[in-house]
């Protein structure tokens, strides 16, 4: 799993490279913006989880929350600059 990591990074690298100026802000903001998201939601959750007798969810659910956060705001994105 972890080499398929690095060669998703290595081509989502890759694509924004080879991106006009327009796609590289919304991928840079996209990211800013899911990621933001995640710290938010994971603070949020910690501090629940602290007070009360929430489940303690696997590390991973925080990289999935932000791969999945990243294209819903990419689409919102990309109907602001349309």
């Amino acid at each position: 799993m972890v080499i398929a990591v690095v060669f998703l990074f290595a081509a989502f690298i890759r694509y924004t490279l080879r991106t006009d100026e327009l796609d590289r802000k919304m991928t840079v903001e996209s990211l800013a913006i899911a990621g933001g998201a995640t710290a938010l939601i994971a603070i949020m959750y910690g501090s629940l989880e602290a007070i009360s007798m929430l489940p303690r969810p696997h590390a991973i659910w925080t990289f999935q929350t932000f791969i999945v956060g990243f294209p819903i705001v990419r689409v919102l994105l990309r109907h602001r600059y349309k």
